[in-house]
């Protein structure tokens, strides 16, 4: 008989493991309850962002540390508070890749029964949008991504710290410009 374990679980078992060796001077609080209600919403956003999910499980984990150790009075709302230091430290690592993967040179691995074609330009338009999305604000970004990700107008003001009435005028704007860089973009090849 096949035992599954839940992923999800086994985190909370690592981490409050790891936290345990860290600090036994801190008060017991339950970590637990709070790692499970918020472990998933945070893992599908960063998997969004980053698409890799090994290492957006990473920076979940560490971020659930960083609120662990966080001052609890100081946050209002939690669930904001975590997305906006998970998708800050996404996009940090994605600097980081930038940097390295420009310093390596990049192999393509094409199967045989691929149109060489058909990946080259898949290849270009993924990049084009990439490089779009680089050119916008960092608010932009996020509104465009996280109204992308499912996240409604209230959470989107919450994380971002911006009023709820202001997000959809915003995130017109956001669109606007991500349109005409795209547009420049493509128009200049």
């Amino acid at each position: 008989m096949k035992i599954e374990i839940d992923r999800s679980m086994t985190g909370v078992i690592e981490i409050e493991g790891v936290l345990a060796t860290m600090d036994n001077s801190r008060p017991k609080y339950d970590f637990t309850s709070e790692f499970n209600s918020y472990y998933q919403v945070l893992l599908k956003q960063i998997t969004f962002i980053l698409g890799d999910q090994n290492k957006a499980e990473d920076i979940v984990q560490e971020t659930l540390i960083k609120y662990y150790y966080a001052q609890k009075h100081t946050i209002s709302n939690p669930k904001a508070w975590l997305i906006k230091v998970a998708v800050n430290s996404s996009y940090n690592y994605l600097r980081s890749e930038k940097n390295r993967k420009q310093r390596e040179e990049k192999n393509i691995v094409i199967p045989s029964s691929t149109n060489i074609e058909d990946v080259v330009i898949k290849n270009e338009e993924e990049q084009i949008v990439k490089d779009a999305m680089s050119l916008l604000p960092e608010r932009d970004k996020l509104l465009i991504l996280l109204k992308y990700s499912g996240y409604s107008y209230t959470e989107i003001a919450q994380i971002l710290d911006i009023e709820e009435a202001s997000v959809g005028t915003m995130l017109a704007r956001a669109k606007k410009k991500f349109k005409e860089i795209l547009l420049n973009m493509k128009g200049s090849e």
